[in-house]
């Protein structure tokens, strides 16, 4: 479909993988900063949010839909999108911001600073 709504007769490509992906970065806000600080056994911390995670919410498979793993994302038994999904679920659904993800980040870093500094001093 074109974006004036003309069905063509036969498809074809109008578009490429990387203008897709900057397509949803921007639907996003996922740029250079966000990035996820907190690793964990499969994401390594400072690793940017990657488009690929978001690509989870886009397909169901027959497994899911007759429920027999008992998860409702595709592509949860690939361990790194299983940790990935929490930290982008927010995001995905708009509660959260890159901004505001990348806030929080700060704050919990800046208060593991004052925790350790509060015990130098209590020594």
């Amino acid at each position: 479909m074109s974006s004036i709504g003309e069905v063509p007769e036969k498809p074809t490509s109008n578009t490429n993988e990387k203008t897709v992906k900057k397509l949803f970065e921007s639907i996003f806000s996922i740029d250079s900063n966000a990035k996820i600080e907190y690793g964990g056994s499969y994401i390594k911390p400072g690793s940017k949010i990657s488009v690929r995670y978001f690509q989870m919410f886009n397909t169901i498979s027959g497994d899911i839909i007759e429920n027999s793993s008992g998860v409702f994302f595709d592509k949860q038994n690939d361990d790194r999108y299983r940790e990935a999904l929490p930290r982008i679920f927010d995001l995905a659904v708009g509660i959260e911001t890159v901004g505001n993800v990348l806030k929080k980040e700060k704050l919990d870093k800046l208060e593991k600073e004052l925790s350790r500094i509060e015990r130098k001093t209590e020594e």
